[in-house]
């Protein structure tokens, strides 16, 4: 353990408990183009599925604490903008978009995709834009929508983003 006080290893422990016993899953349903938490719908356009599922496969597939069992106050997944906004991500981004729509429909929008790798990804205020709008539709829709936005976390000097959601009760189907 880290060092930390009793205090807050029982802050931590409650906060776990409490998480498990009424934390809906995060489903995405990229086949249906959908993205629910428990039962309920949230309207997201598919360029903000791609980024909030991009955000969701960070916490499962790259968890930095992998002897964690619960991610509890855990943020070491979240990312920077910069980290957002480059070459690679934009990659990970249309992979999802892709998968939403299938490579035929992806030339369509080949000449945009073309024009965002040419300047090294999305603009980074373009990326903060999105969250807010992700954020939006997720607070209209779900009543306990801390857990799933995407929460920004101040850290030496950078703002790093990304969700609180335990990865455990994400899927992505």
């Amino acid at each position: 353990l880290e060092k930390k006080g009793f205090k807050e290893l029982i802050k931590e422990a409650e906060e776990g408990i409490r998480l498990l016993s009424d934390h809906k899953p995060l489903r995405f349903r990229l086949a249906k183009i959908e993205v629910l938490v428990g039962s309920v719908k949230i309207n997201l356009p598919p360029m903000l599925i791609s980024i909030y599922a991009l955000f969701a496969e960070e916490k499962i597939k790259y968890c930095r604490e992998k002897k964690r069992d619960l991610c509890l106050e855990c943020n070491e997944c979240y990312l920077k903008v910069a980290d957002l906004s480059d070459r690679k991500t934009l990659q990970r981004i249309k992979s999802f978009y892709a998968s939403l729509y299938g490579e035929e429909s992806m030339r369509l929008y080949d000449e945009r995709w073309n024009l965002y790798y040419k300047k090294g990804g999305l603009p980074q205020d373009t990326i903060r834009q999105y969250i807010s709008k992700i954020n939006r539709a997720i607070r209209e829709y779900v009543s306990d929508y801390e857990l799933y936005e995407i929460r920004g976390v101040r850290q030496y000097g950078a703002t790093r983003y990304g969700l609180k959601v335990d990865k455990t009760r994400i899927e992505m189907i």
